[in-house]
């Protein structure tokens, strides 16, 4: 009978950890362009970041305006995504306007689906760049049920295994806002170090108190 109740009590508890993970990783990738300008036609970047947990993102240049790219990161799960931007003004050196949006999936023990569209603003000096990023983000998931094979506390040897209910999940969508704000530091035309915070807004209050950090290193060939 103990032994049961404890094994009742830690399912619960299991449950409860498994929903929080779940909603922290319910979220769209947090990766963002680093900049407005456009990469210009037949150019590539990698972008090779840590954000708590490590991304990687690649752009290539289609027109002069027109950037395509994808994107890999980690979670507690996965996420994966592509995305385009256009530069409305697209300035070499001075002010620079883009649009950014992006469509993925996510995973962590339920699949997402997210997608997410806002402003770039950037400022380019000879060797630094300042970049402002505010977008919109929606993620989406289905509604999941968790089950887990469990064998008889009181006898076991039994072979009789039992699938216990740990969780069911409604779908639901996730409507948020993102902030980024970075500082881009070229050591040559090539190659650059990047250093930003992010915070998380949304109708109820800002997700997170202050920034959270993110610094990458920018490859361009």
């Amino acid at each position: 009978m103990i032994a049961s109740q404890r094994l009742i009590s830690f399912q619960s508890l299991f449950a409860v950890l498994i929903l929080v993970m779940i909603e922290s990783c319910a979220l769209a990738p947090f990766s963002s362009p680093k900049s407005a300008q456009s990469l210009g036609p037949d150019k590539e970047e990698i972008d090779i970041g840590i954000l708590s947990l490590p991304y990687v993102q690649y752009t290539s240049g289609i027109t002069e305006n027109l950037d395509l790219g994808g994107a890999i990161g980690i979670q507690l799960g996965y996420d994966a995504s592509i995305f385009a931007k256009y530069s409305i003004i697209n300035e070499p050196l001075g002010s620079s306007v883009a649009i950014a949006g992006g469509i993925g999936v996510g995973y962590f023990l339920i699949p997402t689906r997210f997608a997410y569209i806002g402003p770039v603003w950037s400022h380019h000096w000879k060797s630094f760049e300042i970049v402002v990023h505010p977008r919109w983000n929606t993620v989406q998931w289905d509604e999941t049920t968790l089950e887990e094979e469990q064998q008889d506390v009181t006898d076991p040897n039994s072979t009789n295994d039992e699938e216990d209910l740990i969780l069911e999940l409604d779908g639901g969508q996730l409507t948020y806002g993102q902030f980024h704000l970075g500082m881009n530091f070229w050591f040559t035309e090539r190659f650059a170090l990047s250093v930003s915070g992010i915070g998380f807004f949304g109708d109820e209050g800002t997700f997170s108190s202050g920034l959270l950090p993110e610094s990458s290193l920018l490859f361009q060939f």
